[in-house]
């Protein structure tokens, strides 16, 4: 009996060639698999850019992109021939004449309108500080992801000596250029 479970054991144990076909059978359903998802992507691609396709096949939400473009267009055409006209209207011009005349009155010196309060000048300074330091660290952050590494590749493509790549301090720098 024990020859016999032995024998058993011993039968369905894969061999290396088993092995083998059994890696190529792997590799070949892996590779048409791949073929298939590479036809796909490729055809898609084609697709994306095909701008009649994509015009045909997205022609309501163009349309609708290009209504809502219009409509503000429109609107803000409706709304300035407005304030236009209103401003030309006799009412209006004696109102702002009379507003002038007031401040004409009150202060002599300040007939023009009122300048902007302190508050909105803080605020434009304050935005302004914002928006240097955030275009300042996007800058920064583009040289340190772009141009620093590109530099590196550059350095081990030409293979200087160490001696060349060590770095100087900026006033080493100021120095030699001249500045």
């Amino acid at each position: 009996m024990g020859q016999d479970a032995q024998t058993q054991l011993t039968r369905y144990e894969p061999r290396f060639g088993d092995r083998a076909t059994q890696l190529s059978e792997t590799i070949a359903f892996r590779r048409e698999r791949l073929s298939f998802i590479l036809a796909e992507l490729d055809r898609r691609r084609r697709d994306f850019f095909d701008v009649r396709k994509q015009l045909r096949q997205n022609v309501k939400p163009l349309l609708l992109l290009l209504g809502g473009v219009g409509c503000a267009v429109a609107l803000g055409l409706v709304m300035r021939s407005r304030r236009h006209r209103n401003e030309r209207r006799l009412s209006q011009r004696v109102s702002k004449a009379t507003a002038a005349l007031r401040r004409a009155v009150k202060d002599p010196d300040r007939v023009a309108a009122p300048p902007p309060d302190l508050g909105k000048k803080v605020l434009i300074a304050v935005a302004s500080g914002a928006a240097t330091t955030l275009v300042t660290a996007v800058v920064k952050r583009w040289v340190e992801v772009f141009v620093v590494p590109r530099v590196g590749r550059e350095r081990e493509r030409m293979a200087l000596p160490a001696a060349v790549e060590t770095r100087a301090s900026p006033r080493e720098v100021r120095r030699d250029v001249g500045w």
